[in-house]
């Protein structure tokens, strides 16, 4: 049964639960961890890259330019503050 599953539905799967480890970490007050962050939007985005079959379009310069676009966003926001 568990053979049966694809790596997308597995990365997906993992994506969502480091995803939650942080929201609920963020709900008891305790310190999130961007890189755990980071590393299950990875997973999110590459699994379901996977499962809708976007295999014709190149994922990793997509995921580097918001990647980009997020750390300039901050960077301007701290500036401003």
């Amino acid at each position: 049964m568990l053979l049966a599953i694809s790596w997308g539905w597995f990365l997906v799967g993992l994506g969502i639960l480091i995803l939650a480890t942080q929201l609920a970490r963020s709900q008891m007050n305790i310190k999130v961890a961007g890189f755990s962050v980071s590393f299950g939007a990875v997973f999110l985005i590459g699994g379901l890259w996977t499962v809708l079959n976007l295999g014709s379009w190149p994922l990793a310069p997509i995921v580097l330019i918001l990647l980009g676009v997020v750390l300039l966003g901050k960077a301007v926001i701290s500036i401003r503050r």
